[in-house]
């Protein structure tokens, strides 16, 4: 018969795995915050630093995500460019006006994001950098290889809660190499046009490569996308997903059963992981490499 002793260090055993597990489950729902909120004047390639040690929102960073900045004002030729933390730049904005910047980070530059961040160009003063989560919309694929060939239509509760100053995300899986303008139209139409004759175009996007495209909402464009069933047409690419950004990220990241027969609490850098086995996932679920 066990003593007493042996059933109390039981009994405390079994209270900190529950209390891991709901640790773990809490966590699922990731939090973002704003990076940077002052308001910087970048002249002539004046440079914030946001190192990962001062913002450490910026380790949870994924491919996908996006980095926003929002610019207050500008002078001739604004340009904005995000460097590593080692001053290797990996993204150009040129042309620069009021409002807010959205830039969707690859694996790569992600990888660079969770190492610190830096935002430099000219011309131009912002007030905010924001880490912003990507949320799937739609999935599906609309792919065209000879003009406006194909389109999918998606009913309006999709894009339910969208307004003013929220960001629309357009993912681009293939474009036609063989053919030369390569465009997307989102599009919408009233609920009795039912042989969609009469679309209004919302976005318009000529491009040229495989990227996810990003439109900043006004006021006009998130009534339509919230009044309107939607239109995806493509010419000589695909399209393969709608996203919006957001400032939470809820995930179901690893099931209970696993997490209680293997799951172990790994800290690297300042940053929580959870091993399930021989496989590393950060807190959102995803497998770390």
């Amino acid at each position: 018969m066990k003593n007493f002793f042996e059933i109390n260090r039981a009994l405390v055993a079994k209270k900190k795995s529950i209390l891991f597990l709901a640790a773990v489950f809490a966590a699922t729902a990731l939090q973002a915050e704003v990076v940077f909120n002052e308001s910087h004047n970048v002249a002539s390639w004046d440079a914030q630093q946001l190192p990962v040690a001062d913002y450490p929102v910026l380790a949870t960073a994924q491919a996908g995500d996006a980095i926003v900045i929002t610019v207050t004002a500008v002078a001739e030729d604004a340009r904005i460019t995000l460097q590593s933390k080692d001053w290797k730049g990996w993204y150009d904005e040129y042309n620069v006006t009021v409002g807010k910047y959205a830039f969707v980070l690859t694996e790569a530059t992600a990888d660079s994001v969770r190492n610190g961040l830096i935002v430099t160009g000219q011309n131009y003063t912002f007030n905010k950098v924001e880490l912003l989560y990507q949320k799937t919309i739609w999935s599906g694929l609309v792919t065209d290889n000879a003009g406006w060939a194909q389109s999918d239509q998606l009913n309006k509760s999709l894009f339910a809660g969208l307004a003013e100053g929220d960001i629309l995300g357009v993912s681009v899986s293939a474009v036609n190499p063989g053919a030369t303008w390569h465009q997307y139209v989102i599009r919408g139409r009233e609920d009795d046009d039912i042989a969609w004759t009469h679309l209004e175009d919302i976005f318009t996007k000529a491009l040229s490569e495989v990227a996810t495209y990003t439109h900043v909402l006004t006021a006009a464009q998130a009534t339509s996308l919230t009044q309107k069933n939607i239109d995806i047409a493509a010419q000589y690419l695909d399209v393969n997903a709608l996203y919006t950004y957001t400032a939470t990220k809820t995930t179901t990241a690893i099931d209970n059963t696993a997490v209680q027969q293997s799951g172990v609490k790994v800290l690297r850098d300042g940053v929580m992981y959870i091993r399930r086995g021989e496989i590393l996932y950060n807190m959102q679920g995803q497998v770390v490499k």
